[in-house]
């Protein structure tokens, strides 16, 4: 970008309405004329490398919590999001099940965290474990 910006005119990007094109043949599109997409994405990472900040950050996020010291970090990122604490699968599945239903959609929920992965995984195996006597 900064070498487009001091090139001669002739040889920058040609622009048409949302779309710009290069002399290599690349052509890009502003984002806010593309259609809009959901996104899944999984962040991972070492404990404490910001992960639960970053999704804190999302568009409007309702957030499964499973370990209650990521609050504070939730709270600092973005003190307007919602949160929902989830103790057991049963949290955990309920929680899924209005997703699905689209219930957080219309209360003006665009993004909804999982956090964390590991700890939900942690608790379906002890489900598990339960179930069978364990």
């Amino acid at each position: 970008m900064v070498e487009q910006a001091t090139m001669p005119r002739s040889k920058r990007g040609q622009r048409n309405n949302d779309t710009v094109s290069f002399p290599s043949g690349i052509k890009v599109q502003k984002a806010a004329s593309l259609a809009k997409e959901s996104w899944y994405t999984l962040l991972y990472g070492d404990a404490g490398a910001g992960k639960t900040h970053l999704a804190s950050t999302a568009n409007a996020p309702i957030v499964l919590l499973t370990e209650r010291n990521g609050l504070t970090t939730i709270r600092r990122a973005n003190p307007d999001a919602l949160v929902f604490f989830a103790e057991k699968m049963d949290d955990v599945r309920n929680f899924m099940r209005a997703a699905k239903a689209g219930e957080f959609q219309k209360a003006g929920v665009r993004t909804v965290v999982m956090d964390s992965l590991t700890e939900i995984a942690r608790m379906m195996q002890d489900e598990i474990q339960s179930d069978r006597g364990r």
